[in-house]
């Protein structure tokens, strides 16, 4: 489903205590802005739509939060938040300029996999993967994906891995999201297929996305 931007801006100005014209002027705009974000015709731009992101959907502000925040806030990782639909609720700079020179999108924060990028299906094949496995169950610490690179055209030219860990996230909605983060390794030669390898109690296994 979409993200419901009316509501996210309603609940973080609710979080922090703000009435409508000491949130317009956190963010540089007019107090009837809010108002309009608020009563959903209009959206907030994408600097905006990242803080209220962060600000809602990561919950419990203890060490691992912040180390996630500060992933997310630098610019030199490529790393995400993913919703379990798919959505990209946050980003570090380097994933959106990684990203963005590929995507017919400038502002990425709101947008499914799918809209982002021309490799259609891997999103919905990972998630499936992380279903299966009860990763948003809590049953899975963390897993990996591993897959040729499909995004950037120039790391396309260069072949080799892409790797991208991935970590469950309590969302403020108390649903799992998935915090990742991605590497690419040009001398380790380019995967036939895509896989995810589960990281569990049990002896480690991995599931073929085909």
């Amino acid at each position: 489903m979409k993200l419901d931007w009316a509501h996210l801006c309603k609940l973080y100005r609710e979080r922090l205590g703000l009435k409508q014209e000491a949130m317009a002027q956190d963010f540089c705009v007019t107090q009837s802005t809010v108002s309009r974000w608020e009563a959903g015709r209009r959206v907030p731009g994408p600097h905006a739509r990242q803080r209220i992101l962060e600000e809602v959907g990561l919950k419990n502000a203890n060490s691992t939060d912040a180390l996630m925040r500060l992933a997310l806030d630098q610019g030199k990782s490529v790393v995400a938040l993913w919703d379990r639909e798919g959505y990209l609720r946050a980003s570090s700079p380097r994933f959106h300029e990684e990203l963005a020179k590929s995507s017919k999108h400038d502002d990425l924060i709101g947008l499914h996999a799918d809209e982002i990028v021309e490799n259609k299906g891997l999103m919905a094949i990972t998630l499936k993967s992380l279903e299966e496995s009860g990763f948003f169950e809590g049953k899975v610490p963390f897993a990996t994906l591993v897959h040729a690179p499909a995004v950037n055209a120039g790391r396309v030219s260069l072949g080799g891995t892409v790797t991208a860990t991935l970590l469950p996230k309590e969302l403020a909605s108390g649903e799992i999201g998935i915090f990742s983060a991605y590497e690419h390794d040009v001398m380790n030669p380019s995967p036939a297929e895509a896989k995810v390898f589960m990281m569990s109690q049990e002896p480690q296994d991995s599931l073929s996305m085909s």
